[in-house]
């Protein structure tokens, strides 16, 4: 889990430079917070905000320790297998479009399971705002700051799988001035779910206390066990 915390380098895929993309905006948080290097991705530009783009992540020489995808739904499984090939150990795929939509969604959403069983990959997602990190500048919430305040530093640490609600009292939060450590909406949970996050949690220095707004828990027991510590 630490990997999607503290990366030392992330690729934006889907990056755009048009201010009316989600790509530009979550490309610009990253930028303007991150401490590790962003790397844009997209087939269509050579450059983006004066950083060099890529066509694909398995163009980027250096090593990519995670992936935000925020691309159409039907690209998403060509991506991955790109991250794959990449050697990426994490991605983020914000991008909606599957089981919340219907049948077809819930099958491309089997598939993204299948290439995680396959090669080990860990998966944030889809369809979720993903992290927002007061401490290593990670933030993928792909809403600009004068729509979503961000908290500063503190000890608060949020598991959501509600991304409204994430949105929410990360906004009221910052209103209050009251700090975070992380906050992290997990969307459809193909993988990373409460409890990876939670586990993570009870060993993270900077989280002191965790709340957590959760719809259903995967394996009960292990929610408990984690819970205790």
């Amino acid at each position: 889990m630490d990997l999607f915390f503290n990366p030392k380098s992330i690729a934006v895929v889907g990056a755009s430079p048009s201010q009316e993309k989600l790509g530009n905006v979550l490309l610009k948080s990253l930028i303007k917070r991150f401490k590790g290097i962003v790397y844009p991705v997209n087939p269509k530009y050579k450059s983006i905000d004066d950083l060099k783009c890529y066509a694909k992540v398995s163009d980027i020489r250096e090593a990519i320790d995670v992936s935000v995808l925020i691309v159409p739904s039907g690209m998403v499984l060509q991506a991955l297998n790109d991250n794959v090939s990449a050697g990426v150990k994490g991605a983020v795929i914000i991008s909606a479009g599957f089981k919340e939509t219907g049948r077809s969604g819930a099958s491309m959403e089997d598939e993204i399971k299948n290439i995680i069983s396959k090669t080990g990959i860990r998966v944030i997602g889809p369809n979720c705002m993903g992290i927002y990190d007061s401490f290593s500048g990670v933030d993928t919430f792909f809403i600009p700051e004068d729509r979503l305040q961000r908290p500063h530093k503190g000890g608060l640490s949020i598991i959501s799988q509600s991304g409204s609600f994430a949105v929410s009292i990360m906004d009221t939060l910052a209103m209050e001035g009251i700090g975070v450590a992380r906050v992290v909406n997990y969307g459809n949970r193909v993988d990373v779910g409460e409890n990876d996050l939670l586990d993570f949690f009870a060993g993270d220095e900077n989280t002191k206390i965790v709340a957590l707004y959760i719809e259903a828990v995967e394996d009960g027991k292990r929610f408990i066990e984690t819970e205790k510590k």
